[in-house]
């Protein structure tokens, strides 16, 4: 009984603290400052040796209430284990489609490193990373080039699940961006609040359903804040 209560009890507060995410930024906003996404990603990965690890993300995210653009997204990535932390790096490609405005190609290569801890019943993974990033417009091929640093938290809860070798998993995230050189001109994220419930099929399929209030500013919106809510599906597949 006590463990179908604490299971009760996440499942209880995860539900409770999105509801809130959700409904406190959006009450003190206008309609205007306020706009809804959706994001479908597949996350598959290969260990190529013991220490190491390909892996990355191929994806889709358009505008719920404006579809005048949608964005690809494809991030080969690498990583390897190095005592307690696990050293990554790769090359985002973010590819926005705009029936408005011009067309842009962003290239994003990282290098981050993550580490969790403490490691309990319940995990703290912390995840830091530097971005370069060289956003360009594909009429003119000018570019705008920044640096920049984010750092992530994400609490992590685990349960089994009824099958044999299966689990539950609830997590909640923040994560800040800091700008560090450029910016002018390109969209910048500032903070993002994740709520996320993830069950596993095997042990190497997984899917991951996540709500994540952001707030980020736009280059064609100059000096103005939006919050974004958006849903995300991420099915992660190891081989």
């Amino acid at each position: 009984m006590h463990i179908l209560l604490r299971r009760t009890f996440v499942l209880i507060l995860f539900f409770s603290s999105t509801t809130v995410m959700l409904a406190k930024p959006a009450a003190s906003q206008t309609d205007s400052d306020v706009t809804q996404q959706m994001w479908l990603d597949f996350d598959p990965s290969r260990w190529l040796t013991p220490r190491v690890e390909l892996f990355g993300d191929v994806g889709v995210r358009w505008g719920i209430d404006d579809r005048s653009w949608w964005r690809l997204v494809v991030r080969p990535s690498v990583g390897v284990p190095v005592s307690r932390f696990r050293v990554t790096g790769g090359v985002g490609n973010f590819f926005n489609f705009n029936d408005i405005i011009e067309d842009r190609w962003e290239v994003r290569p990282f290098q981050g490193v993550s580490t969790v801890w403490p490691h309990m019943r319940v995990d703290f993974d912390h995840y830091l990373r530097l971005e370069e990033r060289f956003d360009f417009n594909t009429e003119t091929w000018n570019s705008l080039n920044s640096l920049r640093l984010r750092y992530r938290l994400r609490v992590r809860y685990q349960w089994s699940a009824a099958q044999l070798e299966r689990h539950w998993a609830a997590t909640a995230s923040g994560e800040v961006f800091v700008t560090l050189a450029g910016q002018e001109g390109q969209q910048q994220e500032e903070i993002r609040v994740t709520a996320g419930i993830e069950r596993s099929f095997s042990r190497s399929r997984r899917l991951r359903m996540e709500i994540t209030w952001q707030q980020e500013s736009l280059y064609f919106r100059p000096g103005e804040r939006i919050n974004e809510f958006y849903l995300r599906i991420r099915l992660y597949r190891r081989w």
